[in-house]
């Protein structure tokens, strides 16, 4: 309860990423209730700088709100376009989650007011893949 997740099924670039803000944050203020946004990046397969200004946006929106965001599920060229463009510290490396099922475990903590261990108990987006970590 109190969660939204979103899935994009396309890249995310300059002629799209102003919808998805959008209908984004429209999802959360119709969804009564809302403590936590989860976009699913599984099938987004690229996104460029001004998508990256965009998703920035949105998490500024949600923390102004007092809602919660993970982004889950990035393939690693937009992992990599995410951290050259600063997006990945400008919104936190644990609000990013290698996979949707991390991704919906992290936001039921925030959702509960719940504290957990990131390096412990999630996946988090780290400078290697899950299977250069030895898993």
């Amino acid at each position: 309860k109190g969660v939204v997740a979103v899935r994009i099924d396309s890249a995310l670039y300059f002629a799209n990423a102003n919808f998805v803000k959008d209908l984004i944050l429209r999802l959360q203020l119709k969804a009564e209730g809302t403590k936590v946004v989860v976009i699913d990046f599984t099938s987004v397969s690229s996104l460029d700088t001004s998508a990256a200004r965009e998703l920035e946006s949105i998490a500024k929106r949600c923390r102004l709100n007092d809602v919660g965001f993970v982004y889950a599920g990035m393939n690693g060229p937009v992992r990599d376009r995410m951290e050259k463009c600063g997006l990945v510290k400008a919104i936190g490396k644990e609000n990013l989650l290698w996979d949707m099922h991390a991704g919906m475990v992290r936001a039921a903590y925030i959702a509960n007011g719940l504290e957990e261990n990131q390096q412990n108990t999630f996946r988090v987006f780290k400078d290697e893949t899950p299977s250069d970590s030895g898993d």
